[in-house]
């Protein structure tokens, strides 16, 4: 349905409709630190492609984006995703849009309480895990400033988790299939769901400010459990509800921001074939600063300060619920602002509660011609195993790597 409207979109008379197609196809690999298991790839290599087709008619809207990852080591690292497939219509205020959609809740660099309706794929970036595109019918009224946002969400998507093979792998081994928990404590692999948000964003004066609240499957802290029949570990997901909100403001030459979070999880409390399933529900704040300046021939550079704190349970289980549960990234970002676009940002990112755990990253990207440009960069895990079972970034600390991504746009 939603291809055929995009297909009426695109039939209409050239002068009254316009279409942008674009797209990126590139090689990417990267190189971890060997950890001599032969089950484990360290090294992973394949081609990337994104294409995008973006059309409008009056008041319609259209947008078509995919995107896949083919790697020639390890097959489970394979992803094809529709990003986004939809169309929509814009009128005195009013904005409609059915169809798969990625939605930006975010207003910090590195942590993401508030950002929580697309799934992830969690076998790319640790700090900033590429989004899933979400089916949803979205409709927005302008108030004010801002506006208020309904959501309808009939489908749930399981995240992309790394599988056995990936160095990204939090247990070491391939896990199963997702499973929901249903509040009657069945379990079910199902896709339909009715789940929904409601948003609300307004300006006001230099601050942004925005609060939602959502009721869906959760998308990014299951529950883990073995499954005796191929004993596996299983991820399950509850039902929770969210209620949060961001805050963002200019302060002379910095900007604060700020994402809270509380989540409450629908706990079945009734046994399953898997073990009675529950989840603590708990809290996730966020917190950061930025500083920018300007320098020689036009670039800028920011300094970037961001905090994030999971509250409402002890120690022990924010460890287990989140790899930043309690922690500090100080970053500098450097633009240079010339015809290459290039730019680099490093960062540090310190666990203050528990001891000698450090995540080092760097990035450098620019254009090579009008049609090529690179992207490269390391990553390096510091956190000591220190009971039996690894948690947090411990569970990572020997996935250091060197990334490079070279790619043609058209």
């Amino acid at each position: 349905m939603l291809l055929f409207a995009l297909t009426l979109l695109l039939a209409a008379p050239e002068a009254s409709a316009s279409v942008r197609v674009r797209g990126e196809l590139g090689m990417e690999s990267r190189l971890f630190q060997g950890d001599a298991h032969a089950t484990t790839e360290d090294f992973n290599l394949g081609p990337v492609f994104r294409a995008e087709l973006k059309t409008k008619k009056g008041f319609y809207r259209g947008l078509g984006r995919v995107f896949s990852r083919f790697d020639l080591f390890d097959p489970g690292r394979t992803i094809v995703l529709v990003e986004e497939l939809w169309v929509g219509w814009r009128e005195a205020g009013w904005k409609v849009r059915a169809g798969t959609q990625l939605f930006n809740w975010t207003a910090t660099e590195a942590f993401h309480p508030a950002d929580i309706l697309n799934s992830r794929n969690f076998d790319s970036d640790i700090e900033n895990a590429e989004k899933i595109g979400e089916p949803a019918l979205r409709v927005s009224r302008a108030i004010g400033d801002g506006a208020i946002e309904a959501y309808f969400l009939p489908v749930r998507f399981a995240p992309q988790l790394p599988g056995g093979a990936s160095r990204l792998s939090l247990s070491g081994t391939e896990v199963g299939d997702a499973l929901w928990v249903a509040r009657d404590g069945s379990l079910s692999r199902g896709s339909l769901e009715i789940q929904g948000a409601v948003r609300i964003a307004q300006t006001i004066g230099s601050a942004d400010l925005a609060a939602h609240v959502v009721h869906h499957r959760d998308r990014s802290q299951p529950v883990a459990a073995i499954d005796p029949r191929n004993g596996r570990p299983t991820p399950i997901y509850l039902e929770v509800s969210q209620f949060g909100g961001t805050y963002q403001q200019a302060l002379g030459p910095w900007l604060a921001k700020v994402e809270l979070a509380w989540r409450d999880f629908q706990n079945p409390n009734r046994p399953t074939r898997l073990g009675i399933i529950s989840q603590e529900d708990h809290g996730q704040a966020a917190i950061g600063l930025e500083v920018g300046w300007n320098g020689a021939s036009g670039s800028e550079s920011t300094l970037i300060l961001e905090g994030q704190r999971v509250f409402g349970v002890n120690r022990e289980t924010r460890a287990g619920l989140h790899l930043f549960q309690n922690d500090i990234l100080l970053g500098v970002r450097h633009a240079f602002n010339d015809a290459q676009s290039k730019e680099i940002f490093a960062s540090i990112l310190v666990d203050i509660e528990r001891n000698s755990e450090f995540l080092w990253s760097a990035r450098y990207s620019q254009r090579i011609t009008d049609s090529w440009s690179i992207k490269t960069g390391f990553r390096i895990v510091q956190a000591p195993k220190k009971s039996v079972t690894a948690t947090g970034l411990e569970t990572l600390r020997a996935a250091d790597q060197i990334h490079l991504t070279i790619t043609r746009h058209f």
